[in-house]
């Protein structure tokens, strides 16, 4: 029993760093791309952002303002730190679009080891999970410190909890972009004939990144006190997950304005949703879509239609042709 659960772990192990190391999909990248190297460039440029948001923390001078301004400005910088990570998670799920679920290459590779499926769904949960906490971390690595005690309430006791509140945000915020995409992602592939969804998905993906810049930088700016409680905006921020956030990271920091009590529900409600759809969707993945991967083909023959090309005899005869003629007009 002892050495089935050491090679299971083994397992687990090698499966971990494979999907993690594919995070990126490989065939995105040109043949002599590195992804360690694409991951760490991308990381240096959050970096450089997390250090420029914290520099502004450091020079910020809330004595100079009214109680009012100070708020207002509290609250706009909470709600950008707020929609910029979520962007970025957006953008890195994105990225990793087509390596999130199986794949044929994998069914053909792990199919016929002898791993449980268990173990490739853990492992796959647990790069996930990786994948998703390191542009959370890297983007807030020192904006993540430096804000928390701006917006803290006076006291050692305040700005623990300003920390608390600010990293517990920033997660479920990302934690509940990322599930949503996972969650749209294998709904569709469980609707949809596999053929019909490799096919769909590329539309997908632009549609969610075209959603994704669109919503970023076209909502209103609406985090001060006066827009949050106009009526004619209730119905706005009930569709804005940045705002949700906002009022959970206020809920969680002690703030007791009722307008963030309604948003602050939204926020936990919206999360647990994300939550179960992904999970949902990977489960069914790893114990029913890779089935399906197997018995469906990628591509099949196109129908037959109306064709704009010529035809010269046989589809060979026709494709060396065509071939000629294009290389001739180039």
């Amino acid at each position: 029993m002892r050495k089935y659960f050491e090679a299971e772990k083994l397992q687990f192990c090698v499966l971990y760093r494979q999907f993690l190391l594919r995070v990126v999909d490989l065939e995105a990248l040109s043949t002599q791309a590195d992804v360690i190297k694409l991951l760490g460039q991308f990381a240096a440029i959050l970096v450089a952002l997390s250090l420029i948001y914290a520099i502004e923390a450091f020079v910020f001078e809330g004595s100079r303002m009214t109680a009012a301004a100070h708020l207002a400005f509290c609250w706009r910088m909470e709600h950008f730190l707020i929609a910029t990570t979520m962007l970025v998670v957006g953008l890195f799920a994105l990225l990793s679009w087509d390596s999130t679920f199986p794949d044929r290459r994998d069914v053909m590779v792990l199919a016929p080891l002898p791993v449980r499926a268990r173990t490739l769904f853990f492992a796959k949960v647990a790069a996930l999970g990786t994948t998703l906490s390191l542009p959370v971390l890297v983007l807030n690595v020192a904006s993540g410190l430096a804000w928390p005690l701006v917006l803290a309430p006076s006291g050692l006791f305040g700005i623990f909890r300003s920390l608390a509140a600010y990293w517990i945000t920033m997660f479920a915020a990302a934690t509940f972009l990322f599930c949503s995409i996972l969650s749209v992602q294998g709904v569709t592939a469980q609707l949809l004939p596999r053929r019909y969804f490799l096919r769909l998905s590329a539309f997908l993906q632009l549609t969610t990144f075209a959603l994704f810049l669109g919503v970023y930088f076209l909502q209103p700016a609406m985090a001060t006190p006066k827009a949050l409680t106009a009526l004619e905006n209730q119905r706005l921020l009930a569709w804005l997950p940045s705002y949700w956030f906002l009022g959970l990271f206020q809920g969680l920091n002690g703030s007791t304005v009722p307008v963030f009590l309604s948003l602050e529900r939204r926020a936990w409600i919206a999360l647990a949703i994300a939550v179960f759809g992904a999970g949902a969707a990977l489960l069914l993945a790893y114990f029913r879509t890779l089935r399906k991967i197997v018995e469906e083909p990628d591509i099949v023959p196109s129908t037959q239609g109306v064709h704009w090309s010529p035809r010269f005899g046989a589809s060979l005869q026709t494709a060396i042709v065509l071939f000629r003629f294009f290389n001739l007009h180039l």
